[in-house]
């Protein structure tokens, strides 16, 4: 009798537990249509006019303590380019504009206490690459950023800097890692525009362009 009882019991959680799982799919399913907009919205500014990004479901076989759903981000970068699963897509450059973007939208909630972004200025650069910079720096108001660039526009919205380079010692390659004190960051920065044939002109350029990022 007890056994009979427990089963039925059993039988209804299970059929309560599914009821859960599809209201919390449904919910799902219309938080990601808006975090897609978004995403793609963020992503056009950032120079990847024609990137392709959906949230995409699948069903498990039974619940989980998370429910019953398998989600998983698929991307396309490029025109005429398969979407598919993020992981597979995206190259370095790309997978750090794409964390950018869903930092942004995700700014007041994010649990990530220091973030770290490398090849984020590859294949841009001018107004885009300004983006890019102030997308960074609204990050910096709730996290650490440790951001690797060889993009002026980008390196401007710093508050701390570090040269990293590389030479040969005793036939071994050795890194190094310089901090950079005010009149050094402006050097290299000028180095970035217009290479090692320093001017006044390009010193002076370098000096304006981090004064209006502080702005």
């Amino acid at each position: 009798f007890l056994l009979d009882k427990y089963e039925k019991q059993k039988t209804e959680l299970y059929k309560q537990l599914l009821l859960e799982c599809d209201e919390l799919t449904r919910i799902r399913k219309v938080v990601a249509n808006n975090i897609e907009k978004k995403i793609l919205n963020q992503l056009k500014e950032l120079g990847m006019k024609s990137s392709q990004f959906e949230v995409q479901f699948k069903q498990l076989s039974k619940p989980s303590s998370n429910g019953i759903d398998d989600v998983e981000f698929i991307f396309s970068a490029n025109k005429g380019q398969e979407i598919k699963s993020l992981s597979k897509t995206a190259s370095g450059g790309e997978l750090s504009r794409f964390m950018l973007a869903v930092k942004n939208i995700f700014a007041e909630i994010g649990s990530a206490r220091t973030l770290v972004f490398d090849e984020i200025d590859s294949g841009i650069s001018g107004e885009t690459g300004n983006i890019v910079g102030q997308k960074l720096d609204n990050i910096t108001s709730f996290a650490q950023i440790l951001c690797i660039t060889h993009l002026p526009q980008v390196a401007c919205f710093g508050d701390d800097f570090f040269y990293v380079s590389k030479e040969e010692v005793d036939n071994t390659t050795q890194t190094k890692i310089k901090h950079l004190n005010n009149d050094e960051v402006v050097e290299n920065i000028a180095r970035m525009t217009v290479g090692n044939n320093l001017t006044e002109s390009s010193l002076k350029q370098a000096q304006e362009m981090i004064n209006h990022t502080k702005k």
